[in-house]
């Protein structure tokens, strides 16, 4: 039976075949009070909807949200925000201008571990350092670098296997005082990906000059 005071009703039902949740809430007046301005509200939240953080933190600050949708909003990670900050300011080299780097004099250096250069192989014309003694390799100043850094302006160009690690090195061996320090764009993955794709291309192109009737 309706009661004298208005009640609300909330009835939610998933529909089996599709990933959203209705919601209808309807305000119920007293018999003989209703009329044609009564309506359902209904909203479809989407599967990816986050409606609450059951885990606050400690300090009781909840995370923070998007007021119009109520959902709450990811923080960026702070490795993010720091390898952000190692690669601004830095001539990355793209894959397919390794080549003319290494012609010009740069020192080519791979700091992937063994494991990944044994499965995926060599990069040619590069020197191998472990990159937990990067630094003191490639250090003009420390006693222990190798002889092809011995000054400040050598043009030094990290490879790593997929440019994330190479960019955090990159930007330590510039707080060394190596001004000319970068790395490559996407590492060894990119560069392999580069000649696979530039190797299609140039045999495509023999293919087409080596048909009958071709100038």
């Amino acid at each position: 039976m309706a009661d004298d005071r208005c009640a609300d009703r909330l009835i939610a039902l998933r529909w089996p075949h599709h990933q959203a949740l209705i919601v209808h809430r309807q305000t119920l007046a007293p018999q003989g009070e209703r009329d044609s301005n009564d309506r359902k509200r209904v909203r479809t939240f989407q599967p990816t909807d986050r409606v609450e953080n059951r885990d606050r933190v400690s300090s009781g600050i909840a995370p923070p949200r998007n007021s119009e949708e109520g959902m709450v909003m990811a923080r960026p990670a702070a490795i993010d925000a720091l390898l952000e900050a190692a690669r601004h300011g830095i001539d990355r080299v793209q894959p397919a201008d390794l080549t003319s780097e290494m012609a010009a004099g740069a020192l080519v250096v791979d700091t992937r571990p063994f494991d990944q250069r044994e499965r995926d192989g060599e990069l040619p014309g590069a020197l191998i350092i472990d990159r937990n003694v990067l630094e003191w390799r490639l250090d003009p100043t420390c006693p222990h670098h190798i002889p092809q850094a011995d000054n400040a302006n050598v043009r030094v160009v990290i490879v790593c296997n997929e440019g994330y690690s190479s960019s955090l090195a990159a930007a330590t061996l510039r707080q060394l005082g190596l001004k000319r320090a970068t790395d490559l764009v996407g590492g060894f993955q990119a560069w392999r990906q580069f000649c696979v794709l530039a190797g299609d291309a140039e045999a495509s192109a023999r293919s087409e000059t080596s048909q009958p009737g071709a100038p």
